[in-house]
């Protein structure tokens, strides 16, 4: 136990030192603990409660503290087995300066993303992937906007990511598919239609239902 900075330090190296050791284990696990300490810490942020039924077949994974405490909100297994595509649902802070420059936000999450989990260069420019509105007609004045990328477009092993985010007030919400490019082609349509679209945010002042 100890200080949050120095726990995440400490997770780092253990994570770093038990790869270089090539020890089994769970994937998934070390690839959740990533997750959390490559973004920054989330405040509590209760304006809005996510709303969201789950597709069939999809197993809901235990969050550990430090991905609680990183805004995750929720985990999925879409399969059997460490290696099976994942879905997070999760929500940041949007700051005062991100928001004057939204555009610069977007190509910063998507390098994130970019070297996190597909272990490829960043973009130097946002022109260089394709962004694609998607309707959302449970959650009030926006749209999610939708990014596909792929570490090798021509290898269905390689990893591949599927992220809706939503940009709402001074908070934005990830909704984000990954796996290796096969299970992504192969739950893609079901993310988008049966997850994203009907994902609700309703606001905490809100009264009944």
């Amino acid at each position: 136990t100890g200080p949050a900075t120095v726990m995440v330090q400490h997770l780092r190296d253990f994570l770093a030192f038990s790869d270089s050791l090539g020890f089994p284990g769970s994937q998934m696990a070390r690839d959740a603990e990533r997750e959390a300490i490559n973004r920054p810490a989330a405040p509590d942020m209760a304006d809005y409660t996510p709303r969201f039924v789950v597709p069939q077949g999809w197993s809901p994974v235990p969050l550990s503290p430090i991905s609680r405490s990183a805004g995750v909100h929720a985990r999925f297994r879409l399969g059997e087995g460490d290696e099976a595509a994942t879905v997070s649902v999760s929500k940041l802070p949007l700051r005062a300066e991100q928001a004057a420059d939204l555009d610069r936000y977007r190509l910063e999450n998507i390098n994130r993303w970019r070297s996190a989990y597909l272990g490829v260069a960043p973009f130097d420019a946002l022109d260089k992937v394709e962004i694609k509105p998607v309707e959302m007609p449970g959650v009030e004045e926006t749209d999610a906007e939708v990014v596909d990328m792929a570490a090798d477009a021509d290898d269905p092993k390689a990893q591949r990511l599927v992220s809706a985010y939503i940009i709402l007030g001074d908070q934005v919400w990830f909704l984000l598919l990954r796996g290796t490019g096969a299970d992504v082609a192969q739950h893609k349509d079901t993310f988008l239609t049966q997850f994203v679209q009907p994902f609700r945010l309703k606001r905490n002042d809100e009264a009944g239902g």
